[in-house]
């Protein structure tokens, strides 16, 4: 009787001696692997604006509750007048929408990052 061959392996198991070992099919220098030292100092900031559906995305590199309107107002570099809104949590109300006006105010985070709505002022 001729030994049986063995099955093909999936590419995402490998032998280490008698046990099966999984490996991640990402490679070692993926960036979701890379540990990143300024990850604490760094807050991802989303912003919708009326023009587009898809929400914009940019990073500050100051934790959140340190960034005020003025900083994030340079991330996005937007010129005309807007009106500034930002996702916040109420201890009373829960989850709201905050307008912020001033340069000098300290803007809202949600979840370890910034969610903004960015809409233009008309004039009329």
């Amino acid at each position: 009787m001729s030994p049986i061959s063995p099955t093909p392996r999936s590419p995402i198991l490998s032998r280490a001696g008698d046990k099966l070992a999984r490996r991640s099919p990402l490679s070692r220098n993926h960036p979701s692997r890379r540990r990143k030292t300024m990850d604490n100092q760094m807050t991802r900031v989303l912003y919708f604006t009326d023009r587009d559906m898809t929400p914009c995305m940019t990073s500050i590199p100051k934790r959140v509750g340190d960034i005020t309107l003025g900083e994030f107002k340079a991330a996005i570099r937007k010129e005309g007048n807007f009106r500034f809104i930002f996702k916040a949590l109420d201890p009373e109300l829960g989850t709201v929408k905050e307008e912020v006006f001033h340069n000098d105010d300290v803007i809202p985070g949600w979840e370890g990052k910034i969610v903004a709505w960015v809409e233009e002022v008309l004039r009329v």
